[in-house]
């Protein structure tokens, strides 16, 4: 939908295991977006993931994906970055403290608690 530009177009999805509460969808979300991570060239994707919910269908998302970071929450709400994999680029192995405001870290955990609430029994319904 997007014209092509110098240097590209990047594509960023958030919370799309999500989706993959559809039972009806599910399959087919899964596939189109392994699809998408193999063999898109034209663009430039970052997709973020939770591992607590359908951990075996993000497993092939994160098989599939040329770079791979983790986070993690550790309390007193501190946020954790470790880079896993990064395609022909050297980079730190080492986890890093993100530096967000713990105040921050709790708004955000309560929108996102607040949508896995409503989101995901709308989108089993589908």
């Amino acid at each position: 939908m997007l014209d092509k530009t110098e240097p590209g177009t990047m594509v960023f999805g958030s919370a799309l295991n999500l989706l993959l509460f559809s039972r009806t969808y599910k399959q087919s979300i899964l596939n189109k977006l392994k699809e998408v991570i193999l063999n898109d060239r034209t663009r430039t994707y970052a997709f973020a993931v939770s591992t607590s919910a359908m951990a075996d269908e993000i497993k092939i998302l994160e098989d599939a994906a040329d770079n791979l970071m983790f986070t993690r929450m550790e309390k007193p709400m501190k946020l954790f970055l470790k880079v896993a994999r990064m395609k022909e680029v050297e980079f730190s192995e080492q986890e890093k403290e993100v530096p967000i405001p713990r105040g921050m870290l709790e708004e955000i955990n309560q929108i996102a608690e607040a949508t896995r609430k409503t989101r995901i029994p709308e989108i089993r319904k589908i």
